[in-house]
């Protein structure tokens, strides 16, 4: 999943040379952040479920 939006993110970069690569990282960042955050919260629900 990781991997499609790196590759998202890439294509963008490549086709507008004047966007800053600081920008896309940060873009990338927050992207992963958010991802992991809800993939956090999803299995910290599944686990109090079980209990």
């Amino acid at each position: 999943m990781h991997d499609d939006i790196a590759i998202k993110i890439e294509k963008t970069y490549q086709r507008d040379k004047c966007k800053d690569l600081l920008t896309v990282l940060l873009t990338y960042k927050v992207i992963i952040g958010k991802t992991s955050l809800m993939t956090g919260a999803i299995s910290t629900r599944i686990m109090s479920n079980q209990s």
